[in-house]
C-alpha cells in the first residue's frame, strides 16, 4: 500500500466530506419534513419535539448543504486530470 500525500490525502478527504454531508442533508430532510406530512401534535412528547426541532433540523440540512458545496470544490481542485 502506497502512502498518502499531500494532494490525494486532501481529495479524499473532501470527497468523504462531502458524501458524508450528502447523507446528513437527506436525513435532516426527512426529519424536517416529518411534521408537513403527518400530523405529529397527536403524538405525545415526541410530536412535541419534532414540532419545535423541524426548524433546527432546516438548519442543519442548509450547513451541510454548504459543506457540501465547498468539499466538492475543494475535491474538484484537487483531483487528477
Amino acid at each position: 500500500m502506497s502512502i498518502l500525500k499531500g494532494r490525494s490525502l486532501i481529495h479524499l478527504t473532501s470527497v468523504a466530506i462531502s458524501i458524508s454531508s450528502l447523507m446528513i442533508m437527506l436525513i435532516f430532510i426527512l426529519l424536517a419534513a416529518l411534521p408537513l406530512i403527518f400530523n405529529v401534535e397527536s403524538w405525545n412528547i415526541l410530536g412535541l419535539f419534532l414540532e419545535i426541532a423541524s426548524g433546527i433540523f432546516l438548519e442543519l440540512v442548509f450547513v451541510a448543504a454548504i459543506l457540501f458545496v465547498i468539499s466538492t470544490v475543494i475535491s474538484q481542485v484537487t483531483s487528477k486530470l
